[in-house]
């Protein structure tokens, strides 16, 4: 299956539905509330509409997967992460969402992450001696449309910054155009919500520093994405040992973006609990961990590991049914 993913072979991409029908078909079996509809009495109609979400949440839901992962993909190929085109990025993200994103339960983070997503692209089209206003503009501005998602985004304003003065000289007009292009979104939000009398809840930037005692299957995932990192990151050392100029510096605007990630969504799942944030790792951990597979040095450890964390996201929904 790794090696299908790993060359230029487009119609795997067709592949990808197949898992995602796994999933949905494991969902089904063990937790048939979301699918079930009960008549509640003989005046009510067959099919009660507040079951009928449920399964249509559950199918956007693997269609976004869907979409963030094919985008995702785009953006390894298109701006050269390897010498040729592969599509192990789509399966990685595919499978590590699996164990961030509340199968059934409406929530934004997907939309968060396909925004993300667009924002890297454009951080990427960024050239250390080019104007790159538009590019610095576009990310912002994507960025804050993904806060809108998830407001814990707002947390990496400083380290957005970094990623973009680390490959480039400090421009305060371009500095200035992030800053809109971040405020952008929120204050049309905040707008909207002032002309519609909608209550702006503040808090919700605030996440609750409880320290409470935390499940041990979210510490299961949560080890198992830092050593998810450490072989990824052995891998991409690997890479970059031969890496051109031009590769380097992508891989050091996403360094920053991984560190942000591990640093302030490491310390909020600490704190409260909370996986919003640090769910966001899938997105540099896709592109990592496939140099740690294709890797000579550490293929095999990758393989292994690769294998081990798809059984444990069909794993993972068993366990789920027994709490």
């Amino acid at each position: 299956m790794i090696r299908l993913f790993s060359d230029n072979r487009v119609w795997v991409l067709f592949l990808l539905p197949v898992f995602l029908g796994i999933y949905y078909l494991e969902i089904g079996i063990l937790h048939p509330n979301l699918f079930l509809v009960k008549i509640r009495d003989q005046h009510d109609f067959w099919f009660a509409p507040i079951h009928w979400a449920r399964p249509l949440i559950l199918l956007g839901q693997f269609g976004l997967i869907l979409l963030n992962s094919i985008v995702l993909n785009w953006v390894f190929n298109s701006h050269e992460f390897l010498d040729k085109n592969a599509f192990l990025i789509s399966l990685n993200y595919l499978i590590f969402s699996s164990f961030f994103v509340p199968f059934g339960n409406p929530e934004w983070i997907l939309c968060a992450h396909f925004f993300s997503i667009l924002a890297l692209a454009s951080f990427f089209q960024i050239r250390q001696n080019t104007d790159a206003r538009k590019q610095i503009f576009n990310a912002s501005l994507f960025l804050g449309i993904a806060a809108l998602f998830e407001p814990y985004l707002l947390y990496l304003i400083a380290f957005v910054w970094w990623m973009i003065f680390s490959i480039r000289p400090f421009n305060f007009r371009e500095w200035f155009l992030s800053v809109i292009g971040l405020l952008l979104p929120l204050s049309y939000w905040m707008l909207t919500s002032y002309l519609c009398a909608w209550q702006l809840n503040w808090k919700a930037l605030l996440p609750p520093l409880t320290f409470a005692p935390i499940h041990w299957l979210n510490w299961s995932i949560f080890g198992v994405f830092i050593l998810l990192s450490v072989v990824s990151l052995l891998g991409l050392n690997t890479r970059l040992n031969k890496a051109s100029l031009r590769l380097k510096k992508q891989i050091q605007l996403f360094n920053v973006f991984f560190i942000s990630l591990v640093v302030i969504g490491g310390f909020l799942f600490v704190a409260s609990g909370n996986f919003s944030l640090f769910s966001f790792i899938i997105l540099p951990i896709s592109f990592y961990f496939t140099y740690a597979i294709m890797s000579s040095g550490y293929g095999i450890l990758a393989h292994l590991l690769f294998y081990g964390v798809l059984l444990f996201s069909f794993a993972n929904f068993v366990i789920l049914y027994q709490l």
